[in-house]
């Protein structure tokens, strides 16, 4: 039966409703979804004169202020209000805490020993620390004011570099020996007051907490190259990734230092420095300007900066900060 004209196109008007609502409804989902999920994490890097947002892939990249005392600006507490940082203008080393917004400086620290390794606890209410006023290196703690200091740590060779977890774990590495990038230490996790070593006489050149404090990210240098450790301090399993093979054969002597983990806990950023031997002044080395983000099953993405010397500082949301945009040098 041939069907009549006017039912046909009835039928085609109502197939093509159905379609725009189909598309209409796709469209006010993925508009929800997006933002549901919000703007993408930026790393914040700072420079000796400015401070940036750049995207993961170094596409978008924005200036989005000036570093006042950049050196004194890189160890900001979790509201953001307050940056740590040490000074030995005075012969020897102290620890400060500044007021971002108004430059006020608190002396936390007020004896002839040499104090250094200051880092936030998750919540901002305390500060781990390093100090040699015992005749030794050691851990200490105190309140973020600097009162109800008390010391951790009675390694015999001496501990240092101590990190807090959200889980009120204190991280920090025990002298073995050797030094410099030949020196071995113990990476011990204490909680409760029991302390564990989860890794024994490496070469650890950086390591940070998970935002939720269920992993610990570990830079080390092997006879093999340059490793990066994911630890589950609950179990002591190790998911270790192999710079040279896993992201990128150039990376032939290098380690991860400033490590810091996307808030998200699926990813660290990070710099690849070279740990080998070179000539003061030669060629620049793989490594030298890039900055790495490397996720939990070892997967990368870098991109050169170009900008000098930064250091990786922490993650924002980007949002719209930042009108100042500048080209994007190299991505991957």
């Amino acid at each position: 039966m041939t069907p009549r004209r006017g039912n046909t196109r009835m039928a085609m008007r109502d197939v093509g409703e159905c379609l725009l609502a189909a598309v209409c409804c796709l469209s006010g989902l993925a508009s929800r979804s997006s933002q549901a999920a919000g703007p993408a994490w930026y790393l914040k890097l700072v420079s000796s004169s400015r401070s940036f947002l750049v995207s993961e892939d170094g596409t978008d990249r924005r200036i989005v202020g000036d570093s006042v005392n950049p050196d004194r600006s890189r160890n900001v507490s979790p509201d953001g209000r307050w940056a740590l940082y040490v000074d030995a203008a005075n012969g020897d080393a102290e620890l400060f805490r500044m007021n971002l917004a108004t430059q006020a400086i608190v002396k936390l620290t007020d004896n002839t020993a040499s104090d250094d390794d200051p880092v936030w606890a998750p919540d901002g209410r305390q500060i781990a620390f390093s100090s040699n006023r015992s005749g030794q290196w050691q851990v200490y703690l105190m309140n973020s004011d600097g009162s109800n200091v008390k010391q951790r740590t009675a390694a015999t060779l001496g501990a240092r570099k101590p990190k807090l977890g959200a889980m009120g774990q204190l991280a920090y590495v025990r002298m073995i020996t050797g030094t410099g990038r030949d020196q071995l230490v113990d990476l011990a996790i204490e909680v409760g007051g029991e302390a564990r070593t989860v890794l024994g006489k490496r070469r650890v050149t950086c390591f940070a907490w998970s935002p939720d404090g269920k992993l610990l990210a570990v830079g080390e240098l092997t006879d093999e190259g340059g490793k990066i450790d994911f630890i589950e301090w609950a179990t002591g399993k190790v998911n270790q990734i192999d710079l040279r093979s896993k992201v990128d054969a150039r990376l032939d002597w290098h380690s991860a230092v400033q490590i810091h983990w996307r808030p998200d806990g699926r990813a660290i950023g990070c710099r690849l420095a070279f740990s080998g031997s070179r000539m003061a002044g030669g060629a620049r080395i793989f490594g030298d300007e890039e900055i790495f983000v490397i996720s939990l099953d070892g997967r990368a993405r870098w991109f050169e900066f170009g900008e000098g010397d930064v250091q990786i500082v922490g993650w924002e949301r980007a949002g719209d900060k930042g009108n100042t945009r500048l080209d994007p040098v190299v991505r991957h």
